[in-house]
């Protein structure tokens, strides 16, 4: 969610997270357009769709999908005003860069131009593939088979080229159509990955505390029961120049233990 607010230079939701403040409640105060402060986190009805919202809509889900997973006994006109709120108030920027990333897809396969940079991330093809090259100057995304496949318009219904690609699926080559929303998820989730990949390096090497494993966004390092805590949560929460490019808010939640536990 982070990494996808900052990318789209939504910063003053950024600066939000960065002070440690509920934007769970934030959104919520958007959807129900109550003053801020009249939300609080015993209203946890309002405050879990808020929840929902902050995490669920940063790559292009709409209504119709939101009402399914998250209000299933609200008329179909409160999730289209969840999802307004989303787009159009708390975070107008996101759903632009869905748009440019879009773009940049459909004129790099379609075969309109070489290259394409957006919001750092440049898009061109490397023979059968279309490659994405990241802000972090060191990951690079692999589109096999990108071509502009024929499929229905949603609006119109008219088949018409779309941006494409092949990916294994049940052991089947399986066509997947590229929109903006999923080319963000898959942008913000390997920057997100990166994030966490530069500060394990760092653990290892720098700091000589050996990595055990890693659990989504955990890295667990076996130390001795006199190592600072602090030292650790130091290093995790060190950034790169990319990351202090991008603006993105890293705050670190850091226990000590005998054994892993799940918090």
């Amino acid at each position: 969610m982070r990494v996808d607010l900052a990318l789209a230079g939504q910063h003053d939701k950024c600066e939000l997270l960065a002070t440690g403040a509920d934007v769970y409640l934030d959104m919520a105060h958007q959807i129900y357009n109550a003053p801020p402060g009249t939300i609080t986190k015993k209203d946890i009805a309002r405050r879990t769709i808020g929840k929902n919202t902050v995490l669920g809509c940063g790559f292009g889900m709409g209504h119709a999908k939101f009402r399914e997973q998250y209000c299933p006994d609200q008329p179909v006109e409160f999730a289209q005003g969840v999802i307004r709120a989303y787009r159009e108030q708390w975070a107008p920027k996101v759903p632009i860069m869905w748009r440019s990333f879009q773009y940049a897809a459909h004129d790099v396969i379609g075969g309109k131009r070489d290259e394409v940079c957006v919001y750092g991330c440049s898009f061109r093809m490397d023979g059968e593939f279309m490659r994405i090259d990241l802000p972090s100057g060191w990951q690079t995304l692999w589109f096999y088979q990108a071509k502009m496949r024929l499929r229905a318009n949603p609006f119109t219904k008219k088949e018409e080229g779309s941006p494409s690609y092949k990916v294994m699926k049940s052991g089947k080559w399986t066509t997947v159509f590229l929109y903006g929303g999923l080319l963000c998820e898959n942008i913000a989730q390997a920057l997100a990955r990166g994030i966490l990949c530069e500060a394990m390096g760092r653990l290892e090497y720098r700091e000589k505390m050996p990595l055990v494993l890693s659990v989504h966004d955990e890295a667990v390092a076996e130390v001795p029961e006199d190592t600072d805590i602090k030292k650790f949560v130091a290093c995790m929460e060190q950034r790169s120049p990319w990351i202090e490019r991008m603006g993105v808010p890293i705050a670190i939640d850091a226990w000590q233990g005998a054994c892993y536990r799940k918090e």
